[in-house]
């Protein structure tokens, strides 16, 4: 019951999520790596699904380890 292009961005959502929290590398390399062409963009859709930006998930997933 989902779009493609939702179906996509979820996907790349769940591999960005995973990047930030197993990773060091920059908000503009997970974007880029994840598929998205604008690192603003992404953050703007990370922050919509999420409900923080994509900085904000990495110190909250570092803080629970």
């Amino acid at each position: 019951g989902v779009t493609p292009a939702d179906f996509l961005k979820e996907a790349r959502m769940k591999r960005a999520k995973q990047l930030l929290a197993t990773t060091m590398r920059s908000v503009n390399e997970i974007a880029y790596g994840c598929g998205f062409s604008d690192p603003k963009y992404f953050s703007k859709c990370f922050k919509a699904a999420e409900g923080m930006s994509p900085s904000e998930y990495r110190t909250r997933v570092q803080n629970r380890e």
